[in-house]
Parts: structure tokens; sequence; C-alpha cells
């Protein structure tokens, strides 16, 4: 999902979703079997340099594309939630007065695969790239656009990779009132208590 920070709407560059969610799944994954789809070709991968991103292009999903609409009218602070498997984008054309800014809110357990993409992430915004997996479209990387580690909160850096995350939290004994209370937190604020 993400965070509207500020007032946007249709025509404003803003979100666009295809609604049907089982049916375009459906769709997308059954049109590399197309007659009309060579072998080998599994429609959308790679096709705008995503890496592991499945596009959906106008090559290959023209019917699908005009279902797309988009959200209604959001204002700062608005929270716009939406499925995994949901088709979503950016309207293509922002006729808007202002800008139409977000916070994209991406939501990702502590595990050991997603340690490994954070690590590959954390390189890519080194070097202002885009992360892992999205189309490297090299539109942060001047300087007034790029974001610096030095400008990151703590909680930003932990999030890139960064800085490192307490052990406490990693392993789950910052919630378990058994263990010791890290610094600074008492063991009744932990528990609820």
């Amino acid at each position: 999902g993400w965070l509207a920070l500020s007032a946007q709407g249709p025509n404003d560059g803003t979100l666009e979703v295809v609604p049907l969610c089982r049916d375009a799944m459906a769709y997308v994954l059954l049109r590399p079997f197309q007659n009309d789809v060579p072998v080998h070709q599994f429609c959308g991968v790679n096709d705008t340099g995503g890496g592991d991103t499945l596009e959906i292009t106008s090559r290959w999903h023209s019917t699908l594309l005009r279902a797309k609409i988009p959200i209604g009218p959001v204002e700062p602070g608005d929270t716009v939630w939406w499925h995994p498997d949901v088709i979503h984008g950016v309207e293509a054309v922002h006729e808007g007065k202002l800008a139409s800014n977000v916070l994209y809110i991406p939501s990702t357990p502590m595990c050991l695969q997603n340690a490994k993409y954070v690590a590959q992430q954390r390189e890519a915004f080194l070097k202002g790239d885009a992360p892992p997996g999205f189309p490297n479209l090299h539109l942060d990387t001047s300087a007034n656009r790029h974001l610096t580690a030095d400008k990151l909160s703590q909680a930003g850096r932990r999030t890139m990779g960064i800085e490192a995350y307490p052990e406490a939290a990693i392993l789950g004994g910052f919630w378990n009132s058994d263990s010791a209370a890290p610094d600074g937190v008492a063991k009744e604020e932990r528990a609820g208590g």
C-alpha cells in the first residue's frame, strides 16, 4: 500500500488498478500459452528491463489494460491498500497542477530470503539505482533526487540494511517477557503492562 503525502486523484499521475483480481491474474498467467506468443516467451518478463517483475505491457496485455482505472481522490494522510495480486501502476500522464507524492509501504517479515534482498537493496540504494526486481530507469541518480544514507533516520538506515537491527529484534527476544529488557525499555513496557 501507500500513504498519500499530497492531495491527488484521477489524472494527477496517481495509482491505477485493474480491479478484476482473479480474472486478471488468470489472463496474465495463461497469456504465454496463446497462439500469438512465441515459444519460450513469458509475456512481460524483462520487456522493460525490470528483472524479476512481470510487466503488464501493451505488447502482450492490451485487452487487460483497457480495464485499468485510477483510484478516487485522496487527501494527505489517506492510505491505499491492495492485494499483492492486483495489477497496479501509476498513470502515465500527470495533468494535475501539483506534485503527486506518496510513500510506498512494503511489508516484509524478517527471514533469510528478505535479509538477502535487503543486502541487494542496500547496494542499489547506495548507487542510486532502483531496488532489485524493479525497472532501473535511473530516475533518482541526480543529486537533488537521490536520498543519501546520512539523511535517513535510524529506522530508515535499518530498513535499508545500512545499520544492523538489534539482535533481540531479529531473534524475537524483545517481545519475550522472560528475556532481559533492552537498555532503556522497562520490562513492563515490553510486556504491554
